[in-house]
C-alpha cells in the first residue's frame, strides 16, 4: 500500500508541477494521468519501485500496451512517459538516467480523415428543437462545433467571459494552454443566443458557472456527454458513420477548402502551429480543388488544348 500512495504521490506532484503545466491542457492531463497510473500500476503488479525503471522495463510495458491498444494511443503513451521520465530524472532525480531518448515512436499507416458530407452536415440542424431544454443545447453544440472547427477541450471550457457575441468571435484556450480566436457564424450565435436563455437556466438551477456549456446537473459538460450528445443524434438521423466531434472539425475544414477557402486561413482557423498538419485537407476532394483551380485561375480555362508537341 505504501508503494502505491508512493506512485500515486509522484504521479500527481508531477502533473500539477509548473513544469508540466505547458504542455498539456485539462483535457489532456486527465488522460496522461491514467496513462502513467496505468504504468504504475505495472510496476506494482511486479514489484518494480521507480528507481528501479529501465529499459527493459519499458520496453516490455509497451510491448504489453500494444496489444491492447492503438497505435496512436500508443504514441500518446510515450509522450507521456517521456516527459515523465524527464521528470523523475531531471527534477526529482529519482533516475540515474535519461531513459526518454529510449523511446520511439511507432509509425502509424497514413490515413485520410473522413469527414461529413455537406447533405450529411444539413441534417443536424434541420429539426426545430421547440422548447426542450436539452435539444435547445445540442442543437447549440453542434452550431458551435461546425462554426469554429474547434478542439472538444476548447468548447468544453468554452466560457461566457470570453465570448465577444456581438463581434463574433470567442478566445479559446487550445493545445499547451495557448489562447486563440474562434470565430463564430450567425446561426451558432442565434442557437447560442436560444441556449443562453432558454435551456442554460434550466441546467444551472443555483449554480454560476462561466462555462458555456453546462451538464443537466450544472456541471462542466464533460468529454464523454459530449460525444454521447453525437453518436446518440447521428443514430437517430440514420448516419452510419462514426460521428464524434473531432469528425465536425474535419468537416468544417475541408467544407472551407471545397467552397474556396485559402489554406493559410484555413490552418488560422483551426490552431495549427504547421501549415503541413493543415495540408492532410487537400488530398481529400481533388474533383472539388479542380473546379476551384478551374474557376480562379487566370490560365486555367484553356479548353481542350493539345498537348501534343
Amino acid at each position: 500500500m505504501e508503494r502505491r500512495v508512493c506512485f500515486h504521490t509522484i504521479v500527481r506532484e508531477c502533473i500539477e508541477s509548473v513544469w508540466w503545466d505547458r504542455y498539456w491542457c485539462e483535457e489532456t492531463t486527465k488522460k496522461v494521468r491514467m496513462n502513467l497510473e496505468t504504468f504504475m500500476d505495472y510496476l506494482e503488479v511486479r514489484g518494480v519501485c521507480v528507481e528501479k525503471i529501465n529499459e527493459g522495463i519499458l520496453k516490455d510495458f509497451l510491448l504489453e500496451r500494444n496489444k491492447i491498444v492503438s497505435l496512436s494511443t500508443l504514441r500518446k503513451d510515450i509522450t507521456a512517459l517521456r516527459h515523465f521520465l524527464r521528470y523523475l530524472h531531471g527534477e526529482r532525480q529519482l533516475l540515474k538516467e535519461d531513459f526518454s531518448a529510449f523511446l520511439e515512436y511507432p509509425k502509424i499507416p497514413h490515413h485520410l480523415p473522413q469527414i461529413l458530407s455537406q447533405k450529411e452536415m444539413d441534417l443536424f440542424f434541420e429539426e426545430d428543437p421547440g422548447e426542450c431544454p436539452f435539444k435547445i443545447r445540442n442543437r447549440a453544440l453542434f452550431e458551435t462545433f461546425y462554426a469554429t472547427g474547434a478542439r472538444i477541450s476548447e468548447i468544453q471550457s468554452l466560457t461566457i467571459s470570453r465570448c465577444y457575441f456581438q463581434e463574433l468571435f470567442a478566445i479559446v484556450q487550445g493545445k499547451g494552454n495557448k489562447e486563440r480566436v474562434v470565430i463564430f457564424g450567425r446561426r451558432a450565435i442565434h442557437a447560442i443566443d436560444s441556449y443562453l436563455r432558454k435551456s442554460r437556466p434550466f441546467f444551472e438551477g443555483s449554480k454560476r458557472m462561466d462555462e458555456v456549456f453546462i451538464s443537466s446537473r450544472g456541471n462542466r459538460l464533460g468529454g464523454t456527454e459530449i460525444r454521447m450528445v453525437f453518436r446518440n443524434e447521428a443514430r437517430k438521423l440514420g448516419i452510419k458513420k462514426r460521428v464524434h466531434p473531432h469528425l465536425f472539425r474535419h468537416s468544417f475544414a475541408t467544407h472551407l477548402l471545397e467552397n474556396g477557402a485559402d489554406l493559410r486561413v484555413i490552418q488560422e482557423l483551426l490552431g495549427h502551429a504547421s501549415i503541413a498538419t493543415t495540408q492532410v485537407y487537400l488530398h481529400l476532394d481533388q474533383k472539388s480543388l479542380r473546379k476551384i483551380h478551374e474557376r480562379y485561375h487566370p490560365r486555367s480555362g484553356l479548353g481542350s488544348m493539345s498537348l501534343q508537341s
